[in-house]
């Protein structure tokens, strides 16, 4: 089916795993997996269908695309379809699985649970509220996702004193934002208007996720927010504590790591696709952020997938 990188296990309940997979789909298009866990799949790189049969009696087919998220709540087995199917293909994903003695999966045919008033009370009946029907979030790792999702990877990575701990904040935090935009979703409500300074300061960062293979400047991203190069730049700084630029760079950085760790791409191509203007100074800019050079860190993560 495909291979785990960063796997932490023992992040307390109601978890049961987090890491990074690579998914490879086979030359004839179509890779099963038999769930038998309730999960969120965090789509990285790569686009493919998915089909799950019998969910509520019906089938569920949705197009993946980096940055989709998936809840996937029900024990029954699901497929990705491959959108070259003469050849093998591969999707990188993250997958947040939850402990089943503790957050039980549905039976496949089950249309959803009853609404539960103590639903905040512990985070075990809060997945079961909010994580009770296949939802498919197109587009939904937005800034503060994204976000968490490196912090995940960097610490399950250096593995630094408490890490488990850390990563089981995180994966909490990830099932909050999840929740929200499920909510959403359901409804067709926002469950809560941005305060206008915080606005700005997210939609930039969405702006600058969406474009990071681009040559972007300040005058364009001021733009994008109707705002003046000079306030944008003081604004930024003063609710993140980095240049607007500096975010753009770990970003980029964050996608050339998942590059490096699960595709077959040159470092040329990594460098291009990432956003940075040549291999050099991809390559100065890795080496200063990682410790190493891109070509090392890839033979890290080979090193550790055996």
């Amino acid at each position: 089916m495909g291979y785990a990188l960063h796997r932490v296990e023992g992040i307390g309940s109601p978890f049961l795993v987090v890491h990074e997979q690579v998914v490879l789909i086979p030359r004839g298009g179509v890779q099963r997996v038999d769930n038998q866990v309730r999960k969120l799949i965090f789509i990285l790189q790569g686009e493919c269908g998915h089909r799950v049969a019998g969910v509520g009696g019906r089938n569920v087919e949705v197009a993946l695309r980096a940055r989709d998220i998936m809840v996937l709540p029900h024990a029954h087995p699901h497929e990705y379809l491959s959108p070259m199917p003469h050849q093998p293909y591969r999707l990188h994903a993250l997958r947040l699985a939850f402990d089943p003695e503790v957050v039980p999966p549905l039976s496949p045919l089950a249309a959803g649970q009853e609404e539960r008033a103590d639903a905040d009370t512990d985070l075990a009946s809060f997945v079961c509220h909010h994580f009770r029907e296949f939802h498919h979030l197109a587009g939904g790792q937005d800034a503060p996702i994204r976000e968490l999702l490196s912090q995940m990877r960097e610490e399950a990575q250096e593995q630094r004193p408490g890490y488990r701990f850390r990563i089981g904040a995180i994966c909490t935090g990830l099932v909050t934002l999840v929740a929200r935009q499920v909510a959403e979703q359901r409804t067709g409500r926002r469950t809560g208007a941005p305060e206008h300074r915080a606005h700005h300061v997210s939609s930039v960062k969405d702006f600058l996720l969406r474009h990071l293979d681009q040559d972007l400047n300040l005058a364009e991203v001021a733009a994008h927010v109707q705002l003046s190069e000079e306030y944008l730049a003081r604004l930024f700084k003063r609710a993140t504590g980095q240049t607007v630029f500096d975010y753009l760079r770990r970003a980029r950085l964050d996608q050339a790591k998942t590059l490096l760790s699960t595709s077959e791409l040159n470092v040329t191509e990594i460098s291009q696709r990432s956003g940075f203007g040549s291999v050099a100074a991809f390559s100065r800019s890795f080496k200063r952020e990682q410790g190493v050079s891109p070509s090392e860190y890839r033979s890290r993560v080979q090193r550790e997938l055996g």
